[in-house]
């Protein structure tokens, strides 16, 4: 069994039941045979090998492991009917057993897994109300923190990952759970205190994975604040921290976000051109627009066309972006007096956009030009 051969593991097993069918190690034959079939997932013979103990063991120090074996082959075969009323089940024998956490734990998890999140909230707040403190409430504490983000929830989840930092201060999911404290933070505009979490994060934590999430809430919490030199300095440690990252680009974009505001042009130029390479086309897109910005705000119309087509031609799929660059074409156009130039943008943005209220400012732009309004 151990070697995972479990054919011939399940053969040794049956033969010791069927020759001492009396002997005590029956049970325990019996739960080998039927982890074996689960391993092979023959999950339907294994509730069987299961259900054997439980009728004909019931008091055996096997039973509960059988019991739970039964309700996990039922879920493994989507029988989740049968897998809800034998957790039930389950934790009605054996409200205290070892084993009623992770039954907990795993209803939980199927609830979450099918969008169930009410139900998913209520079984993980009866495992933290009803278990010690161990490795599993503490998982589900995290969850629940994260099921009220999932829903948009912010107060509330910031609330549980609060609790779960009180809670459970030696964690492994310390950092985690700072990061994320710190990012609702960030969504419920309480900047200062966002701070806080992830300067904790990064104290504690310097070397975790989540130090890029660190470094970009950081930079968010400053810009916030105004603190624009201390935003810079977090995107700058990003980059160095992690240079052969693709998540460099992401800080060059946001170097240029603080440097336009503060009509460093060329810094903000060269930024936005580093951030331009990034795979992600989210980060690309809006690098790309910014750069045609930039320009536009140097006066440069030419060059501001420029990018803002690229934007157009090089990322249809972003839609926002897309739209945006083209709403600007039409006004660039319209100022450099190439009118038909601007009502074939302003076309495009009628074909494209699924906004009433752009749909219509492009469809009064091409009147007015018609009507020779605007020349």
């Amino acid at each position: 069994f151990r070697k995972k051969e479990y054919p011939a593991a399940i053969e040794e097993f049956q033969h010791l039941t069927q020759s001492y069918p009396k002997s005590p190690f029956v049970p325990a034959s019996l739960l080998k045979i039927g982890d074996a079939n689960y391993n092979l997932k023959k999950y339907g013979t294994a509730v069987e090998n299961y259900s054997r103990i439980v009728k004909e063991f019931p008091k055996s120090i096997e039973a509960p492991d059988a019991d739970y074996g039964i309700l996990l082959s039922f879920r493994q075969e989507k029988k989740y009917d049968p897998f809800i009323s034998h957790v039930a089940a389950f934790l009605k024998k054996y409200p205290q057993h070892p084993l009623a956490g992770q039954v907990l734990t795993d209803l939980g998890s199927h609830y979450e897994q099918h969008r169930m999140r009410e139900k998913s909230l209520k079984t993980y707040r009866e495992l933290v109300q009803h278990s010690p403190n161990n490795e599993l409430t503490e998982q589900a504490q995290f969850r629940i923190a994260l099921l009220f983000k999932t829903e948009r929830r912010w107060n509330e989840a910031l609330e549980e990952m609060e609790k779960f930092l009180k809670l459970y201060p030696k964690s492994q999911r310390t950092a985690e759970s700072l990061v994320e404290a710190g990012e609702l933070c960030l969504l419920l505009r309480d900047d200062s205190r966002a701070l806080e979490r992830f300067e904790r994060a990064l104290q504690g934590h310097p070397q975790d994975p989540l130090t890029k999430r660190i470094y970009l809430g950081l930079e968010e919490g400053y810009r916030n604040l105004g603190k624009l030199d201390q935003a810079e300095k977090a995107s700058r440690e990003l980059i160095a921290k992690f240079p052969n990252d693709d998540i460099t680009y992401e800080g060059q974009l946001r170097l240029g976000l603080l440097a336009l505001p503060q009509k460093r042009f060329a810094d903000a130029v060269n930024a936005f051109s580093a951030a331009i390479r990034s795979p992600d086309e989210r980060v690309a897109s809006q690098a790309q627009f910014k750069v045609g910005e930039t320009y536009q705000e140097m006066g440069s119309r030419d060059l501001a066309i420029l990018q803002f087509s690229k934007v157009v031609y090089l990322y249809p799929y972003r839609t926002e972006m897309v739209e945006e660059a083209l709403l600007r074409l039409g006004a660039l156009y319209i100022q450099e007096k190439k009118l038909p130039e601007a009502k074939q943008v302003y076309r495009k943005l009628m074909e494209k956009t699924k906004r009433g209220d752009r749909r219509e400012w492009a469809k009064k732009m091409i009147d007015q030009m018609d009507r020779g309004s605007i020349r």
